[in-house]
C-alpha cells in the first residue's frame, strides 16, 4: 500500500518508469501463468526496501553511489548539531552497508565522526545502540554549547570599554619593565 502512495508522488518521468514496471509485472504474470519455471515479481507485495532499491538502480548511477560511499567513509560532525549529524549519517550509511552491517560497526563509526570532546565521553560509556549514542551525544552537546556561549559573552563584556584602557596600560607596563630590567653579566 505504501509503495502505491509513494508512486503517486513521483515526478512525471519517474511515474512513467513506475508504470513500465507495472506493465512488465503484468506481462510477466501472464507469461508465468503459461510457462513453467518462470517467476513473476510480486509487485503487489513489494516492500519499501525493494522499491527503494529498484528506484535507486533506475535513477542513481554507480559512480554516484561510489561518491556517497566515499563521503560516508570520511563523514564527520564538523559544524553540524548532533541531530543533523545523526540524520546525515543514517542517510549516507545506506551507501556503505558493508561498513555498518553490524550494530557494533554502526556505533563505532558513528562515534568516530563526533567532535573529539563529545567522542571521548561517548566512547567511554560503551553504549550498544546507535540511538543511545545519539541521545548521549545530544545531552553532552547542550552543556558544551552553553559553556561556549557563556565564555563568548564574558569575553565580550570584559573587552567592552575597559578593553582599550587595559590594553594600553598593559603595553606601557611592559615598556617600563624593559627599560628598568638590566641583565647582569657575571664572569
Amino acid at each position: 500500500m505504501r509503495v502505491h502512495l509513494v508512486a503517486c508522488q513521483l515526478s512525471v518521468e519517474a511515474n512513467e518508469w513506475w508504470k513500465s514496471i507495472l506493465v512488465a509485472h503484468r506481462d510477466a504474470r501472464r507469461v508465468a501463468g503459461v510457462a513453467k519455471n518462470v517467476e513473476a515479481p510480486d509487485i503487489d507485495n513489494l516492500t519499501w526496501a525493494e522499491f527503494e532499491k529498484m528506484f535507486e538502480n533506475q535513477y542513481f548511477s554507480e559512480s554516484y553511489h561510489e561518491q556517497l560511499r566515499e563521503k560516508f567513509e570520511k563523514f564527520e560532525q564538523g559544524t553540524m548539531t548532533i541531530s543533523e549529524y545523526a540524520t546525515q549519517y543514517q542517510a549516507l550509511s545506506r551507501f556503505a552497508l558493508e561498513l555498518v552491517h553490524t550494530k557494533e560497526k554502526k556505533c563505532r563509526r558513528c562515534e568516530k565522526g563526533l567532535h573529539s570532546s563529545v567522542r571521548r565521553l561517548v566512547m567511554s560509556s560503551k553504549l550498544r545502540t546507535f540511538t543511545e549514542i545519539v541521545e548521549l551525544a545530544r545531552t553532552l552537546e547542550l552543556p558544551r554549547d552553553n559553556v561556549r556561549n557563556a565564555r563568548g559573552n564574558e569575553g565580550r563584556q570584559s573587552m567592552g570599554s575597559v578593553g582599550m584602557a587595559s590594553g594600553s596600560q598593559g603595553s606601557q607596563s611592559r615598556k617600563r619593565q624593559r627599560d628598568t630590567f638590566q641583565p647582569t653579566h657575571s664572569h
